[in-house]
């Protein structure tokens, strides 16, 4: 179908899941980011994007060494791997289950454990079990949610993430209106692509939802890359936030 721009449109989620079991199943040891950052023809982006995006991030989580961290979409937990040091434990879920093969071969510390759910399968009982979350990672994920997925995981976050907790989400953002591509064929990723790039104040409603005042404190939208040549795409910015939950950190 293509491209199609201001509506509002249902991806489907076996085209996604089978999307990131290829690019796990053609995983690349000497460019491990490109599995989850993309960038294939250009890997020294996805290196420099990876870079800037813990440099920047990294500081603004406030971590002391005994936080607990749970990763939505983690990939070949990249983030985990990157704050293992910095933490007491981190849980890192991904719908793919070869990308969480590669995440557990990949970060073997003690403190680091993944599982194989999607978002449909996370529920308050298994937040429970594995929390508490005082910091919480939605790093690209959202863009292969439809909206009604959106939603309810925000809202199960926003039970589940502890007083005094951060959230950090990133997402590439349509900066000319909503755009959804549906089995969009991609050269550089030789792969048909789904994904739905929101305007910023499309998820700024669901999140005024899911984390209302007084307890919740939600940042605005930043660009993420001072570098605009590290976006790579016309449409679309990379913009991230920082929700905090007020009371006190655990």
């Amino acid at each position: 179908m293509g491209r199609i721009k201001g509506e509002q449109v249902e991806l489907s989620a076996e085209a996604v899941s089978d999307f990131f079991e290829k690019r796990a199943q053609a995983f690349d040891p000497a460019k491990p980011l490109s599995a989850v950052l993309y960038q294939d023809d250009h890997p020294e982006i996805a290196r420099e994007r990876d870079r800037i995006e813990r440099d920047k991030i990294t500081p603004l989580l406030k971590l002391t060494g005994k936080e607990r961290l749970l990763d939505v979409g983690c990939g070949i937990g990249r983030w985990a791997q990157a704050l293992s040091d910095q933490l007491a434990f981190a849980y890192g879920v991904d719908a793919s289950p070869s990308l969480i093969e590669l995440a557990r071969k990949l970060c073997p510390q003690a403190n680091l454990a993944f599982d194989a759910y999607g978002v449909d399968d996370l529920d308050d009982a298994l937040l429970t079990a594995k929390g508490p979350f005082d910091r919480v990672i939605l790093s690209g994920i959202l863009i292969y949610l439809n909206d009604t997925q959106v939603s309810r995981l925000l809202h199960l976050l926003g039970r589940h993430l502890a007083p005094g907790g951060l959230l950090y989400l990133r997402e590439p953002m349509g900066v000319m209106g909503r755009l959804s591509l549906l089995d969009h064929w991609s050269d550089e990723l030789k792969a048909s692509y789904n994904a739905i790039y929101r305007e910023p104040k499309e998820l700024e409603s669901v999140m005024a939802s899911a984390f209302p005042g007084p307890d919740f404190e939600i940042g605005s939208f930043q660009p993420l890359y001072d570098n605009a040549a590290l976006n790579n795409r016309v449409e679309t910015q990379q913009q991230f936030c920082i929700v905090r939950r007020r009371g006190e950190a655990m």
